[in-house]
């Protein structure tokens, strides 16, 4: 990402953002309006927005805590750049920020890839299934990188490649994650609560309710374009 920081004179204070349960600071920012950033850091954690730094705010805000702020360095020139990097440097020396770029509009802070948060991952996304638009974006990156496309029988190689292989120990844990003897206490599929058959007297009423009305354009459009799409 390009650095503005040169591009024009302006006042700008440089702050931080501490924990007051033991002083630490959390985050390193730059604000061209006062006070009024501060207020749009809490506004976002409690919109829940995910982020590192709205992250940790919630978990501040829901002890009744506020993390105090402190301002740093001030100045009305065009350097705003150069030292929110300095700062957020100097204090990523000393312990772990929840800033994810390197200041002054630069570039993004890698996330440390660890085992913990590889099964965090493999938790969170287990039993999700991708809609048709999500895997056709998969598919038309996959061509771009030269990679082939997936067919039954390269699905079948892959299987018997990973088939004897032992698990790491992130997929273990992963694994691990229910209690022994877990699936033996799950009802039954007979216990589950079914919806009710729709009888002839329900039907006759729905006939009735909609008899005479007329759908609107936009929906007569809607429901075009999906027996266009059925018909693919």
């Amino acid at each position: 990402m390009a650095d503005n920081s040169l591009a024009q004179k302006r006042k700008w204070t440089i702050y931080t953002l501490s924990d007051p349960r033991d002083g630490v600071v959390r985050y390193v920012g730059v604000t061209f309006t006062g006070d009024r950033r501060f207020m749009d850091h809490i506004r976002e954690a409690n919109r829940g927005k995910k982020s590192l730094k709205c992250d940790w705010l919630r978990s501040l805000l829901e002890l009744g805590l506020k993390p105090v702020e402190q301002i740093i360095e001030a100045a009305d020139d065009a350097n705003w750049g150069m030292s929110e990097r300095k700062w957020i440097d100097h204090y990523r020396a000393l312990g772990p920020l929840t800033n994810i770029s390197a200041g002054g509009g630069g570039a993004f802070v890698r996330r440390p890839v660890t085992p913990e948060y590889r099964t965090k991952l493999s938790v969170a996304m287990r039993g999700k299934k991708f809609s048709a638009e999500h895997r056709e974006n998969i598919a038309t990156s996959a061509k771009k990188r030269g990679m082939p496309p997936s067919t039954p029988e390269l699905r079948a190689k892959q299987s018997a490649a990973l088939k004897g292989r032992p698990w790491s120990e992130a997929r273990r844990a992963a694994e691990d994650r229910h209690p022994p003897g877990w699936a033996s206490k799950r009802k039954p599929s007979s216990e589950w609560k079914r919806r009710p058959a729709v009888t002839e007297e329900t039907r006759e009423k729905m006939s009735a309710a909609h008899l005479g009305k007329r759908p609107s354009e936009e929906t007569r459009e809607k429901m075009r374009a999906a027996h266009r799409e059925r018909k693919r």
